[in-house]
């Protein structure tokens, strides 16, 4: 069984999380995790302003998933940081296609 864990991390505490649900899944017989990332759309320039660019850098080993990713695995689970009450503006982007593109833009 293929568990995909997407998530958004800007300073790595997600990351974390996702690691340690990750680790849980692997402890499952016949059950695999697989860790992706969604992409950062920030500019390095307010990356550097948030402090954010050596965690950044840090993450940079996990894969940036695809919406492809989704329909093959068996399970899915997000992570997101929340801001004022919704999740991070990169995790909406990922899974949520731009107004004007009609309705089979995404999925």
């Amino acid at each position: 069984m293929k568990v995909l864990i997407v998530y958004y991390s800007a300073y790595g505490h997600v990351h974390k999380m996702a690691e340690a649900i990750a680790e849980g899944v692997n402890e499952v017989t016949g059950a695999e995790a697989v860790m992706r990332r969604v992409a950062e759309t920030l500019t390095d320039e307010v990356l550097e302003k948030m402090g954010a660019v050596d965690a950044q850098q840090t993450l940079a080993h996990v894969p940036v998933c695809t919406i492809d990713e989704l329909a093959s695995a068996d399970a899915v689970i997000f992570g997101t940081p929340t801001r004022l009450v919704t999740c991070a503006a990169r995790c909406a982007s990922f899974w949520m296609p731009p107004v004007n593109s009609g309705p089979k833009a995404r999925w």
